[in-house]
């Protein structure tokens, strides 16, 4: 009986440790590189559907997309949950009111970013001058 009793305790032991060893890993944080997203708002402000501005973080830290007229290009880096953007490059096109007005606006507010997270709806928020909320690009 005492051997029986002795494998029972061997295979709980087990058991137990392979319960825990599955809780305690820890889910990957999640990272911006190689992800895409088309913003859906402007400091509260939804976006002109016609003109979305959009967001493309490649894995290497350069960013790049549209404001809604012209493109843009240039880096960022990310520490935890603190973002900042480098120098912006844009095209110079002629935007029309109000779409002009919208590139100003997501201008200030990717280039004054200071925080991101993305929430349990999958959607990703810069935060700083004012917030850019985005979702997954289709793909």
């Amino acid at each position: 009986m005492t051997r029986s009793m002795l494998s029972f305790a061997l295979g709980l032991v087990v058991l137990l440790a392979a319960a825990c060893s599955a809780g305690s890993s820890a889910s990957p944080s999640p990272t911006l590189g190689g992800t895409s997203w088309t913003v859906d708002s402007i400091g509260g402000a939804p976006v002109i559907a016609t003109s979305t501005p959009t967001i493309a973080f490649a894995a290497g830290g350069t960013v790049s997309g549209t404001t809604g007229c012209n493109t843009y290009n240039g880096s960022y880096t990310v520490n935890g949950s603190s973002i900042k953007f480098g120098p912006l490059s844009m095209t110079q096109m002629a935007c029309p009111d109000p779409v002009a007005a919208q590139e100003r606006a997501f201008s200030l507010a990717i280039s004054g970013a200071t925080s991101w997270a993305i929430g349990s709806d999958g959607k990703l928020t810069l935060s700083g001058v004012a917030a850019i909320v985005s979702a997954p690009a289709a793909k």
